[in-house]
């Protein structure tokens, strides 16, 4: 069944059943923000596709395996954060000024650079000074990098593409990881916290519709 809106009129052409009734339906949705907080790991890759925890895809959809799948599929994106990052402690990423994150599903957000890698890069990410004997760096993100979308959601969001590079744009590298069935060896692995921000129906203020 069909029924067409006029906004600037406030009413609806209100289509009738086979019986002559008239369907008044619901004037207005409301939409309203849903808070997800996504964490993404190398070990959870694909190991035979993905060999090195440099460079990774992690699916959402569980259709897709159950390795590494969140079981969720975002839609109507509206803001993504980056909330922390987790990377080895090796002299490859302490002796540099920055490191790019490079992700495929989110190209194009970074603002204007001669540097060609960023051009495509997602953050350029600073690191605290670990403390002696740590394994693992966490990024400087006293003010967390936040995108939003709302003049144009990303529809669907259904895996993330991890990439990252040097400034010149060859991967880091993390190290060489062992291949399945062995586990992998967990101090060169990595792992990224967002904060994502869906726009969704607001159903408890959605009424039935009225048939008269």
């Amino acid at each position: 069944m069909e029924y067409q809106y006029y906004p600037n009129q406030n009413q609806y052409d209100c289509p009738r059943s086979s019986n002559n009734s008239i369907f008044i339906p619901e004037p207005k949705c409301n939409f309203v923000k849903k808070y997800n907080y996504l964490s993404i790991d190398s070990r959870d890759r694909d190991r035979t596709s993905y060999p090195n925890p440099n460079s990774y895809r992690i699916p959402f959809n569980p259709v897709e395996g159950t390795s590494g799948s969140l079981g969720k599929v975002y839609k109507n994106v509206i803001e993504i954060s980056l909330v922390s990052v987790l990377v080895p402690n090796i002299a490859t990423i302490e002796n540099k000024q920055y490191i790019i994150l490079e992700i495929d599903e989110l190209k194009n957000l970074m603002f204007s650079s001669s540097t060609e890698a960023l051009k495509y890069g997602f953050a350029k990410l600073h690191f605290h000074t670990p403390s002696t004997g740590c394994a693992y760096m966490d990024v400087d993100n006293s003010t967390p990098l936040t995108y939003t979308f709302y003049q144009s959601p990303i529809a669907t969001l259904s895996s993330l593409t991890v990439r990252y590079k040097e400034y010149n744009g060859n991967l880091i590298n993390f190290g060489v990881d062992t291949s399945p069935p062995d586990p992998c060896t967990d101090a060169i692995q990595n792992s990224l916290t967002f904060k994502v921000v869906e726009s969704v129906a607001n159903v408890d203020s959605l009424q039935q519709f009225n048939v008269y």
